[in-house]
């Protein structure tokens, strides 16, 4: 498992680096390969060569704050898990972390304990990630529907599995049709169809079906703020969540987590 610590101070990068790889995470499937990026550039050009499975950024550095860059990783490579590292604390930085759906927000400096204990929920969070896409491929059939209109095609119900899964992995984030079609391995129009029938509804709506369900679970479960509930669950209106919220609910986000 690779792990890489992005970090303009290199005093800090290093100490981070040197805790991390004194400690045994064999248990949760370490050891970890780790590797520092001191800017955003560098970090991206480590992604071309080895992508890693755990990002620890640092949010203020000077060409390219982390927040820039966990925002390219979620479109580059989604799945994997980020922490952010900040020296403030500060309202706006905690809310993009929500919205980019970061696993933690440490702040400088970091107890070791605290450190340790983050770090070792990103390994678990990796296996859970690792778990789903096997599964996903174990149903997809590799590439066999002889008679789908896609060549090289997985099975239609393979493929509608896998989008599911991806959704529900990712609900904070955009998703656009023709993304979730590439991870199918199949043309967006074909997704549509082979979508609907399936599960009898549009890609659209169960989307924002899986969005809803996130939220009620987060407002009876969680005391966040509805506006992070919202970003957390990919809405980036409040407004607007807040109108599908009642229109799938009958009632207001406010209303529903008093009456939980």
């Amino acid at each position: 498992m690779r792990l890489l610590i992005v970090d303009d101070e290199y005093y800090s990068a290093e100490g981070i680096k040197a805790k991390i790889a004194a400690y045994d995470f064999r248990e949760l499937g370490g050891p970890l390969a780790i590797s520092l990026a001191y800017t955003l550039a560098q970090a991206q050009a480590v992604f071309a060569e080895t992508p890693p499975d755990i990002v620890i950024t640092d949010i203020e550095m000077p060409k390219g704050s982390g927040l820039e860059l966990v925002a390219w990783i979620r479109k580059e490579r989604p799945q994997t898990v980020c922490v952010f590292l900040t020296s403030y604390a500060k309202f706006d930085y905690a809310s993009e972390a929500v919205r980019l759906q970061g696993l933690d927000y440490l702040l400088k400096p970091v107890e070791e304990s605290e450190l340790m204990d983050c770090v070792g929920r990103a390994i678990e969070r990796v296996r859970e990630i690792l778990a789903v896409q096997s599964r996903d491929d174990a149903f997809a059939e590799e590439f066999r529907l002889r008679n789908s209109p896609e060549p090289y095609a997985p099975t239609a119900a393979g493929a509608v599995r896998r989008v599911c899964s991806y959704i529900k992995e990712h609900i904070g984030q955009d998703m656009t049709r023709d993304q979730l079609a590439a991870i199918a391995y199949v043309s967006p129009d074909y997704l549509s169809h082979i979508f609907r029938e399936h599960l009898g509804d549009s890609l659209t709506n169960y989307i924002l079906d899986q969005r809803i369900r996130r939220a009620k679970e987060m407002l009876r479960h969680t005391d966040q703020s509805i506006r992070d509930i919202a970003l957390t669950c990919g809405f980036q209106n409040i407004s607007y969540f807040a109108k599908q919220f009642k229109r799938a609910t009958g009632k207001t986000p406010q209303t529903y987590r008093t009456q939980k």
